[in-house]
């Protein structure tokens, strides 16, 4: 259980750099790559 809850963690880790990194990305003036938009949305 310990293990999956640090798998979930792990995911949830990576979903967030993405938002950022796409966030910087648009404010650089660079649209966002399609697959951080779609695996956000």
């Amino acid at each position: 259980m310990e293990q999956h809850d640090v798998e979930i963690g792990t995911r949830r880790d990576l979903v967030l750099y993405r938002i950022e990194t796409s966030k910087n990305d648009l404010k650089s003036g660079a649209s966002a790559p399609d697959f951080v938009v779609s695996y956000v949305l």
